[in-house]
């Protein structure tokens, strides 16, 4: 999906947006607020509703299909593995003799305007979730989905306004079959990928698979697996980084290959990875908390 140059440079434009506003955000709060500790504290609070308010402004100073992140459509890669249960294998395009991805229940955190939620569905899956911490672009995301009402029953799909670390409060611990995690990752503060690892298997059930794309794999640029963060939103990744972060908590990678060039959702910025991860220790009691 071609993007034009202004396109482009929008990209990194909401990396400084979103680490200028935070700034202010720190500096303007009381310190007694910054000194508490973690479990619902003011701090805590307060950086949600920060991410929220940067996130809800991009949204409502309008994003157009195929501007910043928006991939105009759901990824191909992705595409491309339930394409892949339909050919035999010598056409498959990954993972030739792994199973099927499993049906049931699907989420999609950071899901954007919903383009892989519709993708979702019409691969078979019962409920499919996608969460948003913005109210803007979890609007833009119902409006999208209701204008595929003639190629997807619509009732299966759910989008609402949530924080995906706290999302196990909702009930939802251990109840997903399959999550798929596109340039929601790269868009967390680095601080927080441990409590994302954690919470992908609290809301997984056992045997439950989760579907990274791995964007962006910045080239020339250190592994950032070795602690250099660089900036970001979009923060750079490597699989190596997303190994590491899944497998202490009882994830087996079962597919981990580059997209080629005809699959890239965002070409001129990026190569991708695509990966399989299996829940193969159970969900244990790792919400996140």
């Amino acid at each position: 999906f071609p993007m034009h140059g202004h396109h482009r440079r929008s990209v990194f434009r909401w990396s400084s947006l979103l680490l200028v506003s935070l700034a202010l955000l720190v500096l303007s709060t009381p310190a007694a607020c910054l000194m508490q500790g973690p479990g619902g504290s003011t701090l805590e609070t307060a950086a949600r509703r920060a991410a929220r308010e940067k996130w809800d402004g991009m949204w409502q100073n309008g994003i157009a299909p195929g501007q910043a992140f928006d991939a105009s459509g759901v990824e191909p890669a992705f595409a491309a593995l339930f394409a892949d249960e339909e050919a035999p294998p010598e056409s498959r395009r990954f993972g030739a003799s792994l199973p099927p991805l499993p049906r049931g229940r699907a989420l999609v955190p950071g899901c954007g305007r919903g383009y892989s939620l519709v993708a979702l569905a019409r691969a078979g899956f019962d409920q499919v979730d996608g969460l948003e911490i913005s109210p803007s672009a979890q609007e833009a995301a119902v409006e999208y989905v209701s204008t595929q009402k003639d190629l997807v029953d619509v009732n299966r799909i759910d989008v609402r306004v949530d924080d995906f670390f706290e999302f196990s409060a909702t009930g939802a611990a251990g109840s997903y079959d399959l999550i798929y995690d596109c340039t929601f990752l790269c868009a967390i503060p680095p601080e927080r990928r441990e409590e994302w690892a954690a919470q992908m298997k609290a809301l997984l059930r056992p045997g439950g698979e989760l579907v990274t794309l791995i964007f962006p794999v910045f080239e020339g640029r250190p592994d950032p697996v070795h602690g250099e963060v660089g900036s970001g939103p979009p923060f750079n990744m490597s699989p190596q980084l997303v190994k590491n972060l899944l497998e202490p908590h009882g994830f087996t990678n079962v597919l981990l290959e580059p997209v080629p060039p005809e699959l890239l959702a965002r070409r001129p910025l990026a190569p991708e990875f695509i990966a399989r991860w299996v829940n193969t220790a159970g969900s244990g009691d790792c919400a996140a908390e």
